[in-house]
């Protein structure tokens, strides 16, 4: 059954996920925790497009391999438009809205440890909503979990993929 999840997760993912084997076998309770995640971060909302920004910019952050080709699968599946995914992949905030902007913005000075995202944090509040923020904020920190996660398991891999490989699939 397990190995039926993980082959469904690689299809939804276009990526082999041979860490989460080795995960089953070295602590099956730990690969349920690991299941749960998904769950507790992907929040249904109107907002999809932010979450996906945050969740890009928290990968890109730690990763621009595997982590980041999934990433930007995830928000291929969520109907994220390419042009949203293409401005946060290559660092081109300039070409998004005013709000994912914001949420870019935010995300980047988070990542970083700048004072300015108290106030961007605020503004974020102020123009999208609390649930907004508190999704954001979520979802930035779990982006970070599975670059991290992979590396402290020894199945991280150092090559950053071209452009044209994370958009094999749209």
């Amino acid at each position: 059954m397990i190995e039926t999840i993980i082959r469904r997760y690689e299809k939804l993912t276009q990526s082999k996920l041979d860490y989460l084997r080795k995960l089953r076998r070295l602590s099956p309770s730990t690969l349920l925790k690991f299941f749960l995640i998904p769950v507790v971060a992907s929040p249904a909302t109107r907002h999809y497009q932010a979450m996906a920004v945050a969740g890009l910019c928290g990968t890109l952050h730690d990763d621009c391999g595997e982590c980041l080709k999934i990433g930007v699968a995830m928000a291929q599946k969520q109907r994220v438009p390419r042009a949203v995914i293409e401005a946060v992949v290559e660092g081109k905030p300039e070409r998004l809205s005013p709000d994912l902007r914001l949420v870019y913005d935010l995300s980047q000075a988070a990542l970083a440890r700048r004072f300015e995202s108290q106030e961007l944090a605020r503004e974020v509040e102020r123009r999208l909503g609390g649930k907004v923020l508190a999704d954001v904020a979520m979802q930035l920190a779990i982006s970070r979990f599975y670059p991290t996660f992979k590396r402290a398991l020894g199945e991280a891999t150092t090559e950053c993929l071209l452009r044209e490989e994370l958009f094999a699939s749209g």
